[in-house]
This record gives C-alpha cells, sequence and structure tokens, in this order.
C-alpha cells in the first residue's frame, strides 16, 4: 500500500540569506545621512574652488585679450587710440569681474539651460523604437559623412595648429575626428531617448541624486564660461580687434563644441579658426581667427591654487562612488527581503 500523498510545504527560506528588513532599512537610512554630510562637503569645497577660480579667471582673461592684441592683431590694437585702448581694457577688467561673480552664484543661482548646440544635423529624429532608431541613425550618419566629405562646404573650423597653411591630410583627420565625435554624441542621445522609460527613479538624498547634483553644477560652470566667452568676443569685435567678417555664430559653434584650444605656450584660453569662402570659380578663401575662449581644463592648469582646490573636490567624488556602490547593494537586498517577506505571507499550507 502506497504512502498517503504529502501535503505541500513552504520551501525552506534559510535566515541568513538577507538581513532582516529593518537592518537594511537602517543601513540605507546611515548611506542616506552620509550622503547628506558629503553634499555638505562637496558645497564647501565648491564654494572654495569657484571663488578661487573666478580670481583666477580674471587674471587670465587679461592675459589672454593681451596675447590676443599683441601677437595676434597687433595691427588692429595700434590703430585704436589711447582713450579706445583704455576704455577696452576697463571692459575687459570689468568682465572678469562679472564672471567671478557669476562663479560664485552657480550653487545658489544658477544660469538658465541653454540648448544643445546644433552642428551639421537639422533632420529631425523620432524614436518609435529600436528598429526606427536604427535606421534613423544610420541614415544621419551617411548624411553627415557626405557633408563632411563635401570639398565645396563653405564653411569650416579646424583645430588650431602652428602652422600658417593647413594641409589637405590635417583637414581630412580633422573632419574625421569631428565625424567621430558627431556621431558619438548622437548615439549617446539616442541610447538615452530609448532607454529613458527603463531608468529608474532617483531617490532624494541618495547618491545618485548628488551625482546628479553635481553634473549639474559642472554644466553651469562651463556654461557661464562659455556666456562670458561670447561676451568678450563680442567687445573684442566691437573694438575691431577681432575680424568683423566672423560672424559671432561661427564663434559661438566653436566655443559651445570645445574644439580644442592651441597647445601653444602663448595662448592659454584661445581658440583658433579656420574659415572657408567659397568665392566661386573653385576659388576659395581662408581665413584665419583667433578669438578668446575661457576653457576651464585650461584656466585650472594655468593656475596651482585652482588645481588643488579642483582635487579636493574629486576626494569627495571619491566618497560618492563608495556610498553609491554601498547604497546599491542595500537596496537589492533589501526588496530580495521584501520579496521574500511577501512570498510567505501569502503561502498557506494545504488542508
Amino acid at each position: 500500500m502506497g504512502q498517503p500523498p504529502q501535503p505541500h510545504r513552504p520551501p525552506n527560506f534559510p535566515k541568513h540569506m538577507v538581513k532582516a528588513i529593518e537592518q537594511i532599512r537602517q543601513d540605507l537610512h546611515k548611506i542616506t545621512d552620509r550622503v547628506a554630510q558629503v553634499k555638505q562637503n562637496l558645497e564647501t569645497c565648491y564654494e572654495d574652488y569657484l571663488d578661487g577660480l573666478g580670481l583666477s579667471l580674471e587674471r587670465q582673461l587679461i592675459m589672454a585679450a593681451y596675447q590676443l592684441c599683441t601677437r595676434v592683431y597687433p595691427q588692429n590694437f595700434l590703430q585704436l587710440s589711447y582713450a579706445q585702448r583704455e576704455k577696452m581694457q576697463q571692459q575687459l577688467r570689468h568682465m572678469g569681474q562679472e564672471i567671478h561673480g557669476n562663479l560664485c552664484t552657480v550653487l545658489t543661482d544658477p544660469p538658465p539651460a541653454e540648448p544643445e548646440p546644433e552642428i551639421l544635423l537639422t533632420k529631425a529624429i523620432e524614436v518609435d523604437d529600436r528598429d526606427t532608431v536604427d535606421k534613423e541613425l544610420l541614415e544621419v550618419f551617411e548624411s553627415i559623412d557626405e557633408v563632411l566629405a563635401d570639398p565645396d562646404a563653405s564653411t569650416a573650423i579646424a583645430s588650431p595648429k602652428e602652422e600658417e597653411q593647413e594641409s589637405d591630410n590635417l583637414e581630412a583627420n580633422q573632419r574625421n575626428t569631428e565625424l567621430s565625435e558627431l556621431a558619438e554624441r548622437i548615439a549617446e542621445s539616442l541610447a538615452g531617448m530609448v532607454h529613458q522609460d527603463e531608468e529608474e527613479a532617483i531617490d532624494d538624498g541618495s547618491p545618485e541624486a548628488l551625482v546628479q547634483w553635481y553634473k549639474s553644477t559642472e554644466k553651469s560652470i562651463r556654461q557661464v564660461l562659455n556666456q562670458g566667452s561670447r561676451k568678450v568676443n563680442r567687445l573684442l569685435q566691437d573694438a575691431t580687434i577681432l575680424p568683423e567678417s566672423v560672424s559671432p555664430q561661427v564663434l559661438e559653434l566653436a566655443i559651445q563644441n570645445n574644439h580644442p584650444p592651441s597647445s601653444s605656450p602663448h595662448a592659454s584660453n584661445l581658440i583658433n579658426l579656420i574659415i572657408e569662402a567659397d568665392m566661386g570659380k573653385k576659388n576659395k578663401k581662408r581665413i584665419r581667427v583667433t578669438a578668446i575662449h575661457l576653457n576651464l581644463s585650461e584656466l585650472e592648469f594655468g593656475d596651482a591654487q585652482v588645481s588643488s582646490k579642483r582635487g579636493h573636490i574629486r576626494e569627495q567624488l571619491g566618497k560618492i562612488r563608495q556610498l553609491k556602490k554601498y547604497y546599491k547593494k542595500s537596496k537589492k537586498d533589501l526588496a530580495i527581503a521584501e520579496a521574500e517577506a511577501a512570498w510567505r505571507s501569502s503561502w498557506h499550507e494545504e488542508q
């Protein structure tokens, strides 16, 4: 005679698999307290850093303008009267002080967000599904490749070089670099559009929220520098130092897209552009333009104290990365513990 059927029993749930739910929640609370402390430290570091950056910027801006007026456009500068030179120098000094002030208010009053610059990309992309994304991305890349390969393009921006004349090979390399960088930005943007619905919400007080705050702060700093560069270049153009033939849109394009500044030791915070104009009958006129570009990395590199203050910020970022790892693990443990509790609460023995 066979054995009677045994009633179903719940599987064995060893308690050592996860910590108690309450203990995990306490751990998460401790992590968020630590995050708040790190944020306070980070804000203090940024206040000190931004003030030092602003002071250094005032000095480096004047030096960049000096190089521009005496080494790059000496004839244009000499055509100014004494009163005009004095007025321009005073305005440059005031602009440096203004940018310094704007940097110091980044934490309390960040500048409004600016639209992302559009380079050689006029086609709107509508994302419906992954296949559409791949198709649209391929079409865009092909169109960009055609534009960059077009020898009759009316305007081109190239990286600065020491030589007065750019070879065809350098132009080809520059255009390939532009295509690669642009393709990477588009790919990242489209990937974010595809996965934006899949992203988990960021909890207030979490390490990830602090990372987002850090990224926003860094973006605001660069935005203040770009706005300052734009105003300074407008001043220099009004003073007839910069060529009037260069449109503000071209200068804006170069600054917004962070073309690498000159590596020359005499050209810190300056950017060189090569403007190619089609004069007809296959004749092209090439104009070399140098303008102010307040580049954050060069500003830091040009001042040891500012670079040291940036190091303090990096120390706090290292702490955030550690907290982020612990927070993610604790959140996973909590989800497992709560799921086990939910399973047990709804499991009933069969009679």
